[in-house]
């Protein structure tokens, strides 16, 4: 647990999702217009920017994990009309990957 945690305050972009000037919501629920429902880790609402973060544990890279994301993205980017990155943390490995939008 420590070094994930190292590992998250000591990277220069996820360590800015955890502190500062922020607005978090965690296991945040968004419903489309077509009523589907879909269950986000963790949203970070900075400024004019939303950050929507999904932790995958005991997995490795995926391209179904950034379809995932991308999706979530373009549903926030809907609802409130602002610029959306995903960040898919990858605990196991200490790794992270940003989707833009």
């Amino acid at each position: 647990m420590k070094n994930l945690l190292e590992f998250l305050i000591k990277d220069d972009v996820l360590s800015g999702m955890y502190s500062g000037d922020i607005r978090v919501f965690n296991e945040k629920e968004i419903v489309t217009g077509e009523d589907d429902t879909y269950r986000v880790d963790r949203l970070v609402f900075k400024r004019d920017k939303i950050y929507v973060i999904d932790y995958k544990t005991g997995e490795n890279y995926n391209e179904k994990h950034r379809a995932q994301i991308k999706r979530y993205m373009k549903i926030l980017n809907d609802i409130y009309r602002k610029e959306c990155t995903g960040i898919l943390i990858y605990v196991d490995e200490r790794k992270k990957v940003i989707v833009n939008g």
